[in-house]
């Protein structure tokens, strides 16, 4: 018998006879399935889904939970790729499902659409779209041999490139969409995706935190509206959302715009995206996929985008020099024509690095309760804040790189904050670290320009 063939031929026979499926006949099946993959053992798993489910675990222990869906409830992984997406609506509450349980990876299956995915990175790993394409790209890596082995571990993830050219290919589609609004444009199609792609980084990263996701739920509450197929105020929601954000947490990039109103209160196109937008694996709006979803147009902006930052002797000696008494008058300038823009949070940790030894360096116990915070420098009472709104310049030369720099400080200002464990209730002012680039910059400091 080859066990390969056996699934196959096992898919093939279920889906012909889909009309007197059944809850027994899909246990039967599914204990075939494991079956012929080698795994004798399982163990039963109570999903709140009406599927069979079971999981296995490796020696190592490693963990692989396997939901087996009523005939034709997944979509064809073909069709969702193609989208720019990861899940489908019926995967995508699967892993969010297995991630409560801590599973390590989830396989879902309608013994013809198969999707196998990392459930802690959200990652789409493997996918086919017919039970011989499963045969050829998903089972030799969940065999019970080939897991014992490390298969999934071993598995090659989709490079930063793909993952970014997806992303885009999304905001592309739905940009299109946008600019043919009433009153709309390209220009807000972007400021409402430069808004979507700090809210997720932020949920993500607060998630992250012990007791932090609260905006998180707040976006899956919103999904959830969407996908019920009830978006009255939904636009008003999302628009509240905004409000929030940029009054309690002082984010200007939500600040509200006639514009962005109207484009947010179209309930039923609001519905269509947010649908999506919960459909994009978290892997996509991270810092390097963000960026190098701007890998476009002309070759200058490109190469800027994947600038690799650092080997500046001057700027390392010029902190290497500072004092405590010198330390909050002291500013970097980065030039994005220049240096790209990885510079930025390469930068920014270096100067946040530099406040906290300075900071080390601090007797507190020599100062009274009384004046210590008044002779603290700045730099040091407020490390992120100060090195956002006064320790940083970057200049830009153009409405794109203004653009790119301003969503990058937003994104590498929330990892600083997430990564010191530190919370933000006010965000620090990133305009302030952004101005445009002045002529005197190539003559006086023999920077010769690429554009």
């Amino acid at each position: 018998m080859d066990p390969a063939r056996e699934i196959v031929k096992l898919c093939e026979d279920w889906w012909k006879d889909t009309p007197s499926d059944s809850a027994e006949k899909m246990h039967v099946c599914a204990g075939k399935f494991f079956e012929y993959l080698g795994w004798q053992e399982t163990k039963d798993f109570d999903s709140a889904f009406l599927d069979f489910s079971a999981y296995v675990e490796a020696p190592d222990g490693i963990s692989l939970v396997l939901y087996f869906t009523p005939a034709d409830t997944l979509l064809a992984p073909s069709e969702v790729i193609g989208k720019g997406l990861d899940f489908c609506n019926n995967t995508r509450w699967r892993v969010e499902e297995a991630r409560e349980h801590h599973f390590d990876y989830a396989f879902i299956t309608d013994l013809y659409r198969s999707y196998l995915y990392d459930v802690d990175s959200d990652e789409l790993l493997l996918s086919c779209d017919s039970p011989s394409v499963f045969l050829i790209e998903i089972y030799d890596e969940i065999t019970r041999e080939c897991v014992v082995d490390g298969s999934l571990r071993e598995l090659r993830r989709n490079p930063r490139s793909a993952l970014a050219k997806q992303l885009r290919q999304w905001l592309q589609g739905w940009s299109d969409t946008i600019a043919l609004q009433p009153g709309s444009s390209e220009t807000v199609a972007d400021a409402l995706f430069d808004r979507l792609v700090v809210l997720r980084y932020l949920a993500e990263r607060e998630q992250d935190r012990k007791g932090g996701s609260g905006l998180r739920n707040r976006i899956t509450m919103l999904g959830a509206q969407a996908r019920d197929n009830n978006p009255t105020r939904l636009g008003k929601e999302i628009e509240r959302l905004f409000m929030g954000l940029h009054s309690a947490r002082r984010m200007a990039l939500f600040e509200a715009t006639p514009a962005m109103k109207a484009l947010v209160e179209n309930d039923e196109m609001m519905t269509r995206m947010l649908i999506e937008f919960a459909l994009i694996s978290k892997s996509k709006f991270s810092i390097p996929v963000v960026l190098e979803s701007f890998n476009y147009g002309e070759a200058a902006e490109k190469a800027r985008v994947r600038l690799a930052p650092g080997g500046d002797g001057r700027r390392e000696d010029l902190i290497a020099s500072q004092t405590l008494e010198r330390i909050d008058n002291f500013k970097l300038e980065i030039d994005i024509v220049e240096e790209g823009y990885r510079a930025i949070g390469y930068w920014l940790e270096k100067l946040i690095a530099l406040y906290r030894r300075l900071g080390n360096k601090v007797e507190v116990a020599q100062l009274s309760e009384e004046d210590s915070g008044e002779r603290m420098p700045r730099a040091i009472r407020d490390m992120h804040r100060h090195a956002v709104e006064s320790g940083l310049c970057v200049f830009h030369n153009s409405p794109r790189q203004y653009r790119t720099a301003r969503l990058m400080l937003y994104l590498y200002t929330i990892k600083a904050y997430s990564d010191s464990g530190e919370a933000f209730a006010h965000f620090p002012n990133i305009e302030a670290a952004l101005a445009e680039r002045p002529v005197f910059l190539e003559s006086e400091k023999g920077w010769k320009s690429h554009v």
